[in-house]
């Protein structure tokens, strides 16, 4: 019970309902990417990406000096089950609404040319 207890506080926030569809678009983003496409800070959106780190939504990993964020491709079944309601509840206009964020945001980190780079 506490397991589903910590994925649905997980997912109760809009934020981090906006992190989880850039990632099932995406498949891995940098915090960098998170923070540009949502235009939130380094603190918002690694606050965010901890809390559904630590309800088994995401995982992470170190490239370089930035941490990368995907969701687990071996996820326990009430996980995977969340996951792909999410995925249908998020529906056409929320994917294509966060699509545009992040495209407007790769040719923006491209244009500038920030530090942050997929390793």
């Amino acid at each position: 019970m506490r397991m589903l207890t910590e994925i649905y506080k997980a997912l109760s926030e809009e934020t981090r309902l906006q992190i989880m569809g850039m990632l099932l678009l995406h498949g891995e983003l940098c915090v960098c990417d998170v923070e540009g496409a949502l235009e939130i800070t380094q603190s918002k959106s690694s606050r965010h990406l901890r809390t559904l780190l630590h309800s088994g939504l995401v995982t992470n990993r170190r490239g370089g000096s930035w941490m990368h964020y995907r969701i687990p491709k071996n996820l326990s079944e009430p996980h995977s089950v969340i996951i792909r309601t999410l995925r249908k509840a998020l529906g056409d206009e929320n994917i294509a609404d966060l699509e545009v964020k992040l495209s407007e945001w790769f040719k923006k980190k491209e244009r500038i040319g920030t530090a942050c780079k997929a390793s």
